[in-house]
Formats: C-alpha cells, structure tokens, sequence
C-alpha cells in the first residue's frame, strides 16, 4: 500500500508566491545534505532461544537489514547473537555514529523489563532469578546513551521486542512488555506496542510490526514519522487495536529512508475542482476547495492524453497532461487505480483514501508499447552491445540461450540464470516498464549491474555475465513470457534440485565452496576467497552442476519462481551471502518478498 501527498480538507492556507519558493529552496537545500551524510544502522534478530524461541526475529533482522542497505546504511548484522556479541556491536555502533549523520538500532526478540528498566535478552542466557538479568541481559538505556554521547543529527531506535517474559514465572516485580524511556534530542524511539503491553511474534515471514514497517520503509518523500505512524495505522487495524505501536519523537529536523522523488514543476500544486471541466492551473497555490462528506477524494494526473481512469475496475473518466482528472466521493481505505490508454502499458496502483483529504498521487507515467513479437528463443544482442565482452572462460555468447532437459520434470531449463546482457537487451527492446508503481529493473540502487548509457540499457563493465539482480518478480516473469518461456515452480525447481536421487544439494550430499558462490560457513558474511565477493559470472563453479547439467542452482543469487505465499512470492536457492543450509534442495532453502521488490542478491532463470 503506497500512501501520497495530502491536501487537508478542512483547513485551506493561503501562501504568498514568494513565501512558498523560500520555503522550497530551503527544504531542497536539506534534502540534498542529506544525500552525502552518513547512515549506520546495527540489526540484530534474536529467535534461538532455548526457552521460548521466536521464529520470525531472524527473519525481521534480515529484512530491516536488507532494506537500510539498499537505503545507503552502512549495516551490522546479528543473528541470534549472545550477550558478547550484543554488547561489542552496541559499542562498536556508538564508536561509528560519532562520525555525524544518521544512526539506526533494530532489535527483533524477547525483550524484558525488570524494576522499570529494559533488557533486550541474547540467545543462550541462563536466567533462573529477577536479579540476575542485569548481568545476563543488555541494558537497552546503553544503546541509548551511545545515541546520546554520539550528538548526531537523526537517531532511530527500532524495538519490535514486546513479547511476552519468558522467564516471568521466576520473577516477582517484572511488567509486562517494555516501560516507556525518554528520547533525547535528535532521537525517535519506536515500539511494536505500547509500553506495558505485549506484542504476538506473528504467522508470516515476518512479525506483524516488521511487515508493516517493510511497508512502508522505501516509499519515497516519506519523513520517518510518516512511516511509523502508517504501519501503527495498519498493525492497529490488522489486531483490531489489540496491538498499538508507540512512538517517542523528540526529533529536530526531517529525515527520510528514501528521499523525496523531484516533482513535476507541472505538479506541484493541484489544479483546483470546479463544477465544470477540469482546467490546468499551475500557478494555483492552494488545495482544491474544502469539501464536507466524510469521504475519499483523488485527483489523478497524467502523461499522456485521453487516458482513461478506473478505480476498482470500474471507470472514472478520462485524463490528459496538464488536465487531471478529479474524482470525489469515494469509499475509503485501499482501492485499486488502473490507468490506460491505446497503445501504451497501463500503470496500475493501490491508493488509500482517507477521510476529508484529496490524495494526489505522483504522475501516471504510461509508456509506449514496444511492436514486437516475443522471438521464441531470446537472441543475445550482437556487435552493438557485446562487441567490448567476453564471457567467461568455456562458454560462449550461443551458450547462454543453452537449456537443459530435467527428466525428474519433463522441462527444460535454462541452464544459466539470466545474465545482465541478456536482460539489458531484453529492456532495450520493452522499455524499463512500470508495475505496481515500480519499474522492472531498479536503477537507482548501487547494487545494480545494469545502467543507462547513450540512451541505451547496458551492463555495467565486468559485469556483463554475472546474473541479473535487483529485478522484481514481475521483471523477470516478463522477460520469460516474452523469450516464450516462463518462471519455474516451487515444485518443479525442487524437482530439478534434487533430483530423481533425491540429493541434498544440485550436485550430491554436501556443501563446499568449489562448488558454488556462497558464504562459507558464515551466515550472511560475504567471503571472497574466491574472487568474488559479490555474485560471480554464470557457469563458474561447473563442480556444482546437477547431474543433469544444470548450473548455479544453489548460490550466487537466489531464483524468483512462480510461486505465491500470501501476497508474496517465492525464491529459492541461496545467493553468494547464504550460508550452506540455505544452498539446499529442502524446506530451509526458501524466502519469499513482495513482487514488486527488487532485491540485490536475487535473480532468475526460464524454463520451456
């Protein structure tokens, strides 16, 4: 769900023009120091406890991490970390934040409060008494003294750590949940539920308070207690307000994960609503006038001209540049906005209106379809794009179209995960599409290998034949569907995996690193012992070939499938920072994000 700029219906503010450029040029001016100043983050998820263990803090841990380093977030990581751990990574994050700029601590796991003070518990305490956790566990004011001491400009305390004491039979003066602590200045403190209450782990991948948060986090333009108070929004309406998140902000100035996106000058005010036609007006300086129904309302813009508008399916009227389409008295909550016009993709998103406010979201930007019939199979591009390359050593350009037949599935598979030539080819030929309101392939993320160059999609210089990576689920299922292929299944990339052996592992019974691009034995450590401290070229490890001749399987990045959990999609594998239970052929093996994520250790491969 994607929430957008808002124009209050209850109170208009007249500016003067003059007024409202000093005001832009001054947020401008912050908003580009925020793109140089420094961002670290410490994340820790604890589950594996011997009493009580939590399945989804890891998970969290892992997302919240994955998120602030797509974010520019220099990362710690913990993972089912013990009292050592936690205290040298707080001490380590209090050295580091001194340096200025942004700091953020996240904690997934049992928290505790014992005599109105916070404890966050390491996996392998040994608690038999009230008085001993002071000794066992880590004191959460320690975390937020080193915030304190550091003095930097924007402070973030992350506690989704409200469940229930587990050792609360033992003690005689514990509360239940957290207690509330102050926020120094420059700080914002955040709960999964409000102090003195308690918080459910959650059924999904993720607890309910993280998936919320994962919601939210990458909306771009939105101030960190915009974000906050959405996913409190949505956790409250999940539980019913059995559940409410709490937030302490004693913050001095903006901050945003994702900084705001710059504007249409064509959009930046709404054009006023008339009983007439809709007119352009964009020297207007106001919202459109107040209305009284407690309803929803949204002006839609647009690129192109007569594009038609429907909201749930059903239609609205017509858009063109410069001329919105304002449509009044709609029910609230989510709905659906498909907007569409001859000869272009449609773009299609979900919007939540709320009472007495006109939602405007950013412009409809729908792209011109590309005439061409989907060449069954893909044809790697020639001189134009892969004259400078070579790919790597025993493989050839024609190899990288090689498919190979799994009996166990009665399919051929691709037997390279898709390169980022191939896929540059594929969007030089689509376009980088938009679905849901994100684009294919993400651009703008350092982890990307593909860029834009002379107005052409090329991969970036060595890099040409390492798998594509930070391309959604709806990018790599287009690029299949249009080389007259399609995503594999759970069940049959499973099949291929194991085989009609039934291995553990694409080439045999165990684990080790001349067989695939992986992380050792360390979870989530990128080791580059051989090279490649990232993903490496496709085919480099032909020791980790199935039987049958499949490559890259397990390792180097994860596959996208067809495949739903929920609202989320499946992927399998392991990537080059997993460690080896996460390269097999079993139920460990899996994940699954949203099909609009674009993720830099993920990637795919088609079968016919």
């Amino acid at each position: 769900m994607r929430r957008y700029k808002k124009w209050s219906l209850n109170l208009v503010v007249p500016l003067l023009l003059a007024s409202s450029v000093q005001a832009q040029v001054g947020r401008d001016m912050i908003v580009e120091e925020m793109y140089s100043e420094q961002r670290v983050a410490l994340v820790i998820g604890n589950g594996a406890y011997d009493d009580a263990p939590l399945r989804n803090p890891p998970n969290d841990a892992r997302a919240i991490a994955q998120v602030l380093e797509r974010r520019g977030f220099s990362v710690t990581r913990l993972i089912n970390a013990d009292k050592k751990g936690m205290f040298t990574a707080v001490r380590d994050f209090g050295r580091s934040i001194q340096r200025g700029g942004v700091g953020v601590f996240y904690y997934a796991g049992h928290g505790l409060q014992v005599q109105g003070r916070n404890y966050l518990v390491p996996v392998g305490t040994n608690i038999q008494a009230e008085d001993e956790v002071e000794f066992e566990c880590i004191d959460a004011g320690l975390v937020l003294n080193k915030m304190e001491s550091a003095g930097n400009r924007v402070n973030i305390v992350i506690l989704d750590a409200c469940r229930n004491n587990p050792f609360a039979r033992s003690f005689r003066s514990s509360g239940r949940g957290l207690g509330q602590m102050d926020a120094a200045t420059g700080s914002l403190l955040a709960y999964a539920t409000a102090p003195g209450s308690v918080a459910a782990d959650g059924e999904g991948n993720n607890g309910l308070y993280t998936s919320k948060l994962l919601k939210y986090i990458e909306e771009p333009g939105l101030t960190v207690e915009r974000v906050f108070k959405f996913a409190g929004g949505d956790v409250e309406n999940a539980t019913e307000k059995a559940q409410q998140p709490w937030v302490a902000s004693s913050l001095r100035g903006d901050f945003y994960f994702v900084l705001p996106e710059k504007e249409d000058p064509a959009l930046t005010l709404p054009v006023a609503v008339t009983g007439q036609a809709a007119v352009s007006r964009p020297q207007v300086t106001g919202p459109p006038p107040p209305l009284v129904q407690t309803l929803g309302h949204l002006q839609v813009n647009v690129n192109v001209a007569q594009a038609q508008v429907f909201v749930d399916d059903q239609y609205k009227g017509q858009a063109n540049p410069g001329v919105p389409l304002n449509i009044e008295n709609l029910g609230l909550g989510p709905v659906q906005v498909r907007v569409q016009a001859s000869n272009y993709a449609p773009s299609i998103r979900e919007i939540l209106l709320t009472a007495n406010e006109w939602v405007q979201p950013p412009l409809f930007r729908l792209r011109p379809l590309q005439v061409q019939a989907p060449p069954p199979p893909l044809q790697v591009p020639g001189q134009s794009t892969l004259a400078s390359t070579q790919p790597p050593a025993g493989i050839n350009h024609n190899d990288l179209e090689d498919q190979v037949t799994v009996p166990s599935t009665g399919l051929r598979f691709d037997k390279y995960e898709v390169t980022n030539v191939q896929f540059a080819n594929f969007l030089n030929l689509q376009g980088n599409r938009d679905q849901e309101g994100v684009t294919w392939l993400q651009m703008d993320s350092p982890d990307a290998l593909i860029e834009r160059r002379a107005g052409q999609f090329v991969a970036k210089a060595g890099y040409e034949f390492h798998p594509v990576v930070e391309v959604s689920w709806y990018g790599a299922q287009s690029y299949c569907t249009w080389a007259g292929k399609r995503l594999p299944s759970e069940e049959e990339w499973v099949a291929a995996c194991k085989g009609e052996q039934n291995r553990a592992y694409p080439w045999g019974a165990s684990a080790a690193p001349t067989r695939a691009n992986y992380g050792i034995d360390r979870c989530c450590a990128a080791d580059d012992r051989d090279g490649f401290a990232h993903t490496s070229p496709v085919g480099q490890y032909p020791e980790g070939a199935s039987p049958e001749g499949v490559m890259d399987l397990a390792g180097n990045v994860w596959e996208w499938l067809d495949q739903k959990e929920g609202e989320m999609r499946v992927f399998r594998g392991g990537s080059w920072k997993s460690s080896p239970k996460y390269l097999g052929c079993g139920k460990a093996a899996r994940s699954g994000k949203y099909p609009i994520d674009r993720i830099y250790n993920v990637g795919f491969r088609c079968v016919q």
